[in-house]
C-alpha cells in the first residue's frame, strides 16, 4: 500500500485575500460587541491606525504599550531597554504589494535577518510582526482568523504548518561571547491577537493584530 504523506498542502490563498476575505466577509466579533477593548489597548490602537502617524511613530506607541503591558516581565524589560525589534505590516501595505505574497516574506525575511545581527551583538532580544488591521480587530476568533495566523507564521518560519497541529520548529538566535565564541538560543513562536483582550486568554492579547 502507498504511505500517504502526512505534511499539509500550502494555504492556497495568499495573505492579502485572506485580509480583504475577513474585512468584508468575516464574522463580527459578538464578544467585543459587548464588552470593548480595555483602556490601554483603546489608547494603543488610536495611534496605530491613525493616517497622522508615521511607522517610526507606531513603532515607538506599540513599544511604550509593551513596556507596561505586556504580560511578561522579561518582555517588558527588553521592550524599555529597547531591545525589542518591530516588524510592522499594515493590511492596506500588504494588499497593495506589487508582488504579492513574495514581497510580504521578503519584507518579514529582511526584518529577520537584520534582528538576527543585531542580537548577535546584544542589541535586540525579540522580534515581533505586528500586523496592524482595523478590520482584524473586530472579527470572531474563528477558523478565518487562525487561517491568517499560520499563514503569517508560514510566512515567517518559511515551513508549512498543518491545520491544528502543534508547531516544533524552533527559532535560532546567537549572541556573540568572549574570544569570538558565540551563545545559541532557540524558542518557540508565539501568536499574540487583539481578541485575547479580557478573554480568558488575557495573558496572549496585543493591540492592533
Amino acid at each position: 500500500m502507498e504511505q500517504q504523506s502526512s505534511v499539509m498542502p500550502k494555504t492556497k490563498k495568499h495573505l492579502a485575500e485572506l485580509l480583504l476575505e475577513s474585512s468584508l466577509h468575516g464574522a463580527v466579533d459578538r464578544f467585543r460587541s459587548r464588552t470593548g477593548f480595555s483602556p490601554d489597548i483603546e489608547a494603543a490602537q488610536a495611534i496605530l491606525f491613525s493616517s497622522k502617524y508615521d511607522r517610526q511613530a507606531k513603532i515607538r506607541s506599540y513599544r511604550s504599550w509593551l513596556e507596561s503591558n505586556q504580560p511578561c516581565v522579561f518582555g517588558r524589560v527588553a521592550a524599555k531597554n529597547k531591545n525589542v525589534f518591530i516588524c510592522l505590516l499594515e493590511q492596506n501595505e500588504i494588499v497593495q504589494m506589487k508582488n504579492g505574497e513574495r514581497d510580504v516574506m521578503d519584507t518579514i525575511q529582511d526584518h529577520r535577518q537584520v534582528w538576527k545581527r543585531l542580537a548577535l551583538d546584544g542589541i535586540a532580544s525579540s522580534f515581533v510582526i505586528l500586523l496592524v488591521s482595523s478590520q482584524l480587530v473586530h472579527r470572531e476568533p474563528d477558523s478565518a482568523l487562525k487561517e491568517i495566523c499560520r499563514k503569517v507564521l508560514e510566512l515567517y518560519m518559511q515551513v508549512e504548518i498543518a491545520d491544528d497541529t502543534f508547531h516544533t520548529q524552533r527559532e535560532y538566535v546567537f549572541l556573540r561571547h568572549l574570544e569570538n565564541t558565540f551563545l545559541k538560543f532557540s524558542t518557540l513562536p508565539n501568536i499574540f491577537c487583539a481578541q485575547g483582550d479580557r478573554r480568558w486568554w488575557h495573558d496572549h492579547r496585543t493591540p492592533a493584530s
